[in-house]
């Protein structure tokens, strides 16, 4: 008899020792507070403002006559790099250009403050010094939403000229700020805001260069 109670118990033994050891349920990671994502998504520098904000500086639909010829140079990413306008006569009285200031990516927590002027260089050739004139533009403040927002105004880049001159030079340029980490976007004076000079640069529009066709200059 004490022959089979221990044949069952090494039996007993060797079955509990093949069985599976029951499966714990794994803990799930803690979720991350909301605080710290908003922290990780700020987390930018001024090199993200730079790549980010883009202007562009095109010609208005206003202005597209058939005298006028448009060059356009684009890179791989569809940014406007360059565009060209040769005019020939009967030359324009205006010349507008339509101006756009947006961002690809949001700065949530770490608002971008924008101030953009632009400047016009105008040449006339030998015994007329070029005409320089810089006026302000658009300002505006790229936050949460940044994505979603575009500033937007027009030029008329013979507004002021005298006489027409053999090529204009357009371009704008803007003060860009990266504020603080936790700054409140509605709390910023565009006019007064400042910031640490590393959390500072300009952001350029693309060139318009522009040409005037002078009497049998068909080039």
């Amino acid at each position: 008899m004490m022959k089979h109670i221990g044949v069952a118990a090494l039996v007993i033994s060797v079955l509990a020792a093949c069985s599976p050891a029951p499966k714990q349920q794994a803990k799930k990671a803690p979720a991350v507070p909301p605080k710290v994502q908003e922290e990780a998504e700020g987390a930018v520098n001024i090199g993200d403002v730079e790549q980010g904000i883009w202007i562009t500086a095109v010609m208005g639909p206003q202005s597209k006559a058939p005298n006028i010829s448009e060059n356009l140079l684009e890179d791989a990413r569809k940014k406007v790099n360059l565009e060209e306008l040769t005019i020939k006569p009967p030359y324009p009285k205006e010349l507008w250009l339509d101006i756009k200031a947006r961002s690809f990516r949001a700065f949530a927590g770490t608002p971008v403050v924008l101030r953009a002027k632009y400047t016009i260089t105008a040449k006339y050739g030998a015994g007329h010094e070029p005409v320089k004139m810089e006026k302000p533009l658009f300002k505006g403040i790229f936050g949460k939403k940044a994505h979603t927002m575009v500033l937007n105004d027009t030029v008329d880049v013979l507004k002021g000229l005298d006489g027409t001159p053999q090529s204009i030079l357009f371009m704008v340029n803007a003060d860009v700020l990266l504020m603080p980490q936790g700054t409140d976007e509605k709390t910023i004076d565009i006019d007064k805001a400042t910031t640490s000079p590393e959390r500072q640069s300009v952001v350029q529009s693309n060139p318009v260069q522009i040409k005037f066709v002078q009497g049998g200059d068909n080039k």
